[in-house]
Formats: structure tokens, sequence, C-alpha cells
């Protein structure tokens, strides 16, 4: 009876319940999860399962099992390549959160949507924004509540050699009421001796609308409090900068404690960030230069030209483009071989 009084009363303090989960441990070989199904016009068989499905320009960071889909592994025709996952029925207040990869490049894109009609039709909910490394995205698909659904997962190549998509731990379920996250503290870490701002993200993941947030911050001489007045639904985030400043004194070191407080937070683990700023008599400006590496032979690096052009308009006084030219007339020996192999000769190519 212990055992099971102590179990009832983890589950009720959770942030979160639980109500459909895909983790894809139990796939094996390339096999997509019992009940799933995909759209696919791929000569490699589409969205696959695996470990390491990593390719010569789409190195994919570790994980654990997960499914994907790598264009650049079969240069093959992936547009508008559907995963559906097997059917469940959406819980109040429910929430759909997944991880993913997608670099992005050569003008791929993916989306997610939700059906009610078994993968044939999905409205989307999600636009997935580019990320070379593992990122978290989620939807609030409550307006679903108490139907049945897929979540239909759709990537397009757009009719080029492009790179892919990886998802794991797909994961719908009902979020606790009130739920702050600090998420970052953004206060540079190196300031001019006097005031220095103290700024940073709260993120919302709790059900309710959250109205007031109180930020407080602590450099071990005591805490400093202001209040927010915010409307925060799920997934939404509030950039702050506290009322109260750092007096920084230089060749002083601080170190922070930055915490959000809200109304029947349920998950106070969440709510303090770390930070250390340290105080100077002046800072030397600093310049940032990037190089492209082109040549006559890359039809696409014009885009690079156009990336350090705007750069420089956009940062005038501390920003230098430079192009280090390979193959080419311009080439200067010295420099392309200093540049070494930071990027390469994949030249993308369209589909006929």
């Amino acid at each position: 009876m212990k055992k099971l009084l102590l179990c009832t009363s983890l589950l009720l303090v959770g942030s979160a319940f639980g109500q459909y989960s895909e983790d894809f441990e139990g796939t094996t070989g390339t096999a997509l999860p019992s009940g799933w199904t995909q759209v696919t016009a791929a000569t490699d068989g589409g969205y696959l399962s695996g470990t390491d499905m990593s390719s010569e320009y789409f190195p994919i960071p570790a994980h654990t099992r997960y499914v994907g889909t790598n264009d650049d592994a079969c240069d093959c025709d992936k547009a508008n390549e559907k995963l559906i996952s097997t059917s469940f029925i959406v819980p109040t207040n429910g929430i759909l959160s997944f991880e993913y990869v997608l670099p992005g490049g050569y003008g791929e894109t993916a989306e997610v949507g939700i059906s009610t009609d078994g993968g044939t039709t999905s409205t989307q909910v999600i636009t997935l924004a580019p990320a070379g490394d593992w990122t978290t995205a989620s939807a609030n698909i409550s307006s679903y509540a108490g139907q049945t659904v897929n979540i239909v997962w759709n990537y397009n190549d757009q009719g080029v050699w492009a790179y892919g998509l990886m998802l794991d731990d797909v994961d719908v379920f009902t979020p606790a009421t009130v739920d702050m996250e600090m998420t970052a503290l953004t206060t540079i870490s190196t300031v001019v001796a006097g005031n220095a701002a103290i700024t940073g993200t709260v993120t919302s993941f709790g059900a309710d609308v959250v109205n007031s947030i109180e930020v407080t911050w602590d450099d071990g001489s005591g805490s400093n409090s202001a209040t927010f007045p915010v409307s925060l639904n799920y997934g939404d985030t509030y950039n702050f900068t506290h009322t109260t400043s750092l007096v920084a004194a230089a060749g002083m070191t601080y170190n922070l404690n930055v915490c959000v407080v809200a109304n029947s937070d349920a998950d106070p683990s969440n709510n303090c960030v770390s930070g250390v700023i340290s105080a100077v008599s002046e800072l030397v400006p600093k310049v940032t230069v990037g190089e492209e590496k082109t040549g006559e032979w890359c039809g696409w690096c014009p885009r690079g030209a156009v990336a350090l052009a705007n750069m420089s308009l956009s940062n005038p006084s501390d920003f230098i483009g430079i192009a280090v030219h390979n193959g080419d007339a311009m080439t200067v020996s010295s420099y392309d071989g200093g540049i070494g192999e930071l990027c390469s000769r994949r030249i993308p190519r369209r589909r006929s």
C-alpha cells in the first residue's frame, strides 16, 4: 500500500501527463514502428529508422534510435514526402512535442500537421525552422481535444539535392497548469564598470495563460525583485530587462542567480539560471571577419557573396567580409590553402 501511495503522489506532482509517445527504440533494422506509414517516391525507401543515418554532407549529431529521411545520401525524389504516425485521441490541453534535425539548406522545408482522416489530408501546426543539431519543436493541439488524429510530417527537398529530416522522441501530453522556465540569461558577460542591465528570456510551459511573473536576481549581496505584466500561453517567451541594474566595479566578477517566479508553478527545478559578469574599466571594440570559400566552379556561391554584402551593410563598423577564391584566376594560394576544408565542393543539382 505504501508503494502505491508513493507512485500516486509522484504522478500528481509531475509537470506533465503523457498521453501518446514514440521514441523509436522498439524499431529494428530500418523499419518504422508498427502502424506508422509513409508516402514517398524516393528510391531508398523514404523514412527509415536507425542509430546513425549520417552521410557525407549530412552528419547527424549522436542520438538514440530515430527515424528520418536522408536526401543527401539518396539524391532522389523526396518532394512532399510524408511520415504518418499511428492514431490517438488528443487529450484536453494537448501539447505535441518532438526532437528534429533539419539543416534547411538549398531550399528544403519541413512541416508538421494534424490529420483527422488517417493521414490523407492534414492541417499544418508547425513549420520547422532550420536546425543542424537536435532541437525540440512543440505545438498546442488542444483544439483537437477528444478527436482521433494522426501526426503528419512532410519533408520537401524542392526538387534539388538537399539534406533531409530526422525525428525522435515524439510526445503528446497534458502540461501542468503553470510551469515557467528561466530559459536564458542574456546579460553581456563582460561589461564596462557602472550600471549593467540584467536581461533574460522566460518561457511558459503551462496550460493556463500567465498574466504576471516576478523575476529576481542575486549576486550574493541580496535579492532584487521586479514584477512584469505578461500574457503568456504555452510556448510563449518574454524577454525582460530587470528594473534594478547591477552596479559593477572594474576588476570585479559577479556570480548571478536569476529566477522567475509565478503563482502555482508546478516545476521549480527550471526556474533559475546562473551566470557570471565581469567588469572592466573599458572595452576594446571588436571586428568580426566572415570568410566565404568560393570559385568560378561554384554555381551557388553568389549566395555567399550576397550574404557577406548584407552583413557588411548591416554592420558597417564591425564586420569585414572576405571571399577566399579556389580554383580560378583570383586564387591566392596561401589564403586558399589556409582555409582548408572549411567548406566543400558540394554543388546541388536540380532534378528534371
